[in-house]
Order: C-alpha cells, then structure tokens, then sequence
C-alpha cells in the first residue's frame, strides 16, 4: 500500500506480532471488494458493520483466519479516503493476548 505504515513487534524470534495502518482513496465499491477478497481467501471470516467505532467515527470491523493465521482488520470512511488498520500475528495459540493488545492500540487510535 503506497501509503501505508507496518509496526513489528518481535521477542526472538517468536512471536512476531505486527500493526499496519494505511490510506487509499475512497471508491465506490472499495471496502465492499475488500471484504469479498479477505472472505474467498480464508477459511473463516466474521464481519461487524454496525455498533463498531474508531476515535468517533463508523468502522467496519473484520477477524478471520486465511492460510497464513489469524488476522483483525478494521477500515474506516473519512473524508474521501479509506483507512485501514491491520492485525496479524504468528502465533495462532496467543492469539487471545494478542487482540488485547490490539485493542489497546485501537484505543488510543486518534485522526489527527
């Protein structure tokens, strides 16, 4: 994504946990499309539309499994663009720990 942002997070050399934030212009059928990708390549997907906010504003909220583990994706509208916040990690049985912490980085997640 040209105007994205990955954080990685490792204690040698497992687990490997990493925090992606990115932006693209805002199409039509954009996050619709998205949602169909992330659902025909993984093996689960639950979507969350409704009752799900990001600093005030609606979020589309995403968690899944595909064949490279565990995933949470939450994307945003605002002002014409489409944010994305990403989640993955390695370690499939932290996986509980490790959405608290992403969690905790959705918390404090601010538009500025």
């Amino acid at each position: 994504m040209p105007q994205g942002l990955v954080f990685a997070m490792q204690y040698a050399p497992q687990p490997y946990v990493r925090v992606a934030v990115g932006r693209m212009s805002l199409n039509p059928k954009g996050l619709d499309s998205i949602i169909a990708s992330l659902q025909q390549g993984s093996h689960s997907v639950r979507v969350q539309k409704d009752g799900y906010f990001v600093d005030g504003h609606k979020a589309v909220y995403v968690e899944g499994t595909d064949p490279e583990g565990p995933f949470r994706d939450v994307f945003i509208e605002k002002d014409g663009y489409l944010y994305w916040i990403g989640f993955s990690a390695e370690r499939p049985d932290l996986w509980p720990q490790y959405t608290g912490t992403f969690d905790i980085i959705l918390d404090g997640f601010r538009f500025i």
